[in-house]
Formats: structure tokens, sequence, C-alpha cells
């Protein structure tokens, strides 16, 4: 019946689909997947977002997985895969996972020191702390496990404060005397 099934069909909201988007790129690059997240995942995560929307009577019940999908892969930023969801770029990726990674670094403690050395997290982390409730807070206690994730995110940021910045060109300093030549090579590619 046609009715019916029209009475079904919805197009999911711009904030939906870029809410989905955060999640599904967030736990992608926690995988350290890079660009693909895999269909059980992609739909687990879908689903108890859509179930979670539809119990507090923000979407209307009856969107499906496959209608979320589709509608997501039509906006361009991933492609289907078989099951999976594939982003069509790394970039994509880093960008749509920024404002969970800035949540999930001031909500949760300890979070900053459980990815500061993982590699899939170098770019974004940089992009994230500005995006932070209290971005100079955070900058600081990135200095203090990293100096060269917060030079680099000082340069992404236009609102650093001055003694932060000093601090870094302080550290940095330090490191342009070391004895290792990798970390003097380092710096200086900064």
């Amino acid at each position: 019946d046609s009715t019916k099934q029209s009475r079904f069909s919805y197009e999911p909201a711009w904030m939906l689909k870029m809410e989905l988007l955060t999640k599904l790129a967030y736990a992608a690059l926690s995988a350290g997947s890079s660009y693909v997240l895999d269909g059980a995942t992609a739909q687990e995560i879908i689903i108890s977002h859509l179930e979670l929307l539809e119990e507090h009577h923000l979407l209307p019940r009856g969107l499906s997985y496959d209608q979320v999908v589709v509608s997501l892969a039509a906006i361009g930023f991933v492609q289907i895969a078989g099951s999976n969801i594939r982003f069509w770029h790394h970039a994509f990726v880093e960008y749509f996972a920024l404002p969970e990674l800035a949540d999930r670094l001031v909500t949760i403690p300890d979070y900053l020191d459980s990815i500061i050395d993982k590699p899939q997290w170098e770019n974004a982390l940089p992009l994230a702390v500005p995006q932070a409730s209290s971005p100079g807070d955070l900058l600081r206690l990135v200095l203090e496990r990293n100096v060269f994730i917060a030079a680099r995110t000082a340069l992404e940021w236009d609102q650093v404060e001055p003694e932060i910045v000093g601090s870094i060109a302080a550290a940095l300093a330090s490191k342009c005397g070391s004895s290792t030549r990798p970390i003097r090579q380092i710096t200086l590619r900064l």
C-alpha cells in the first residue's frame, strides 16, 4: 500500500546526518582504520542513535538503517563499500570526528593520555583542542605531554594566550638543542 509506505518515508534532517557522520568518523579513527568503518560497528552506531532520538521523540519512528545509510551516502562524504561505510578522504574523517573528540577530551578524565601517542589522532588533536569548552587549559595539558602537538595546535588556533605561546616556544627551543638528532629534525620541521 503506497499510503502506508509514504507514511514511513522520511529524509533524515541535516543535523542528524552531521551527528551520525561525527559518531561514525570518531569510531573509524578510534579503530585506527582511517577511512573505513566496518558494517557491524556502523550499524550499531546508527541504530542506537536512531533509537535514542526516537525515544526522546526527536525523530519519527520507522526510519530504517538502510534509509539512513543511503541518505548519508547521498550527501557525498561517505560511500557504501559492501557492508562498510567508507569516507571519501581522510580529511573528512578527521573533520567529522572533531566535535566528538573535543567533547571526550573535556569530559573523560585521562582521555588525553590514552590518545596522545596514537598516530591516528596526530592530525585531529591539534584541531580538536580549540573546539573544546576550555581550550587554553586543554592546550596546557597537551604541552605537558607532547610539545610537538601543542605547537601544531598553536599554529591552528588564532586565540592562543601569549603565555602559552611562550611556554611552547621555550619547550621547542629546548628540543632544538637536544643531543638526539631526530628530535632536532622533528622540531625544525614544525
